[in-house]
């Protein structure tokens, strides 16, 4: 109604809007936006050069906006409501519309197409990753738009992927409960998960998505035997990138002019000796 764009907060562990609505745009700086409004989310952006500036009005909704169960919590906000998100954006919307004005929608409608066309440009993106090429980028682009263009509304997506890898902005899934991921920072649990959700969901198909080191983090083991001996299946797919690479990405997200990155030690130690090991293994 107002072409406000959507995007993911950092600690997503469902799909709680639909990945396949034209004004979704998944993950974007939140550094140049003048209005936020932060629903239902314990953590709503990570805090650095994405987030929210200075003049940026903030509003939260939420059944605890102040999030007591945090000991701290550093995320500021102009305007606080205790609410229940659902029946506060209904409020809203009846509220809304009778205040807006026919230049007003024509401005609202103008605002949606843009982001729309924002939304495009970022879908057709990964058609790189098509071309031809032995790259890496290249490789997992491929990989992940396959994986994305062979999944229909009905499945159960478990992602156990970085966040870096924008996985989850390759998905088109719309219905709730189809995909799955874990907002916290323990690697590994992609096989259990995928287990659980076939176990509750016998009728529908799951996918689970996952790097070799969170794989092996896992020990998968024991929930493949487990799909077997109960005959309830799942398809796990593993990324291999032959190293560990989830210390190494975010550590340069995070800290670019860091001691490890101004003396390169993350290629010469970490990555080096990934590979020796993988090569031995």
């Amino acid at each position: 109604m107002l072409g406000i764009p959507v995007v993911n907060s950092i600690s997503r562990a469902f799909l709680s809007f639909p990945f396949s609505h034209p004004l979704f745009q998944g993950s974007v700086s939140l550094k140049a936006a003048d209005l936020v409004l932060v629903i239902d989310a314990d953590i709503p952006w990570m805090p650095g050069p994405a987030a929210p500036g200075p003049d940026c009005y903030v509003a939260v909704i939420d059944t605890d906006p102040v999030k007591q169960k945090f000991p701290t919590f550093e995320f500021p906000a102009d305007l606080r409501l205790t609410a229940d998100p659902l029946l506060a954006i209904t409020a809203l919307i009846e509220a809304l519309q009778p205040l807006i004005t026919v230049d007003q929608k024509s401005r609202f409608a103008t605002r949606a197409a843009a982001w729309e066309r924002h939304r495009t440009r970022k879908s057709r993106a990964p058609e790189r990753g098509r071309r031809p090429g032995r790259s890496s980028s290249n490789r997992s682009t491929l990989a992940q738009l396959s994986i994305a263009e062979s999944l229909e509304d009905d499945d159960i997506v478990v992602d156990d992927t970085l966040p870096v890898s924008r996985f989850h902005e390759f998905v088109r899934l719309s219905r709730p409960g189809s995909y799955i991921t874990n907002p916290g920072t323990s690697g590994g649990w992609a096989p259990g998960a995928a287990l659980g959700a076939k176990f509750a969901a016998p009728d529908r198909d799951v996918i689970a998505v996952s790097g070799d080191g969170f794989y092996m983090f896992g020990t998968p083991a024991p929930a493949l035997w487990a799909a077997a001996h109960h005959k309830k299946p799942f398809l796990m797919v593993v990324y291999q990138n032959r190293s560990y690479t989830t210390g190494t990405t975010r550590l340069n997200t995070a800290y670019p002019d860091a001691f490890a990155k101004r003396q390169d030690l993350i290629t010469k130690g970490i990555f080096r000796s990934t590979d020796r090991l993988c090569a031995r293994g």
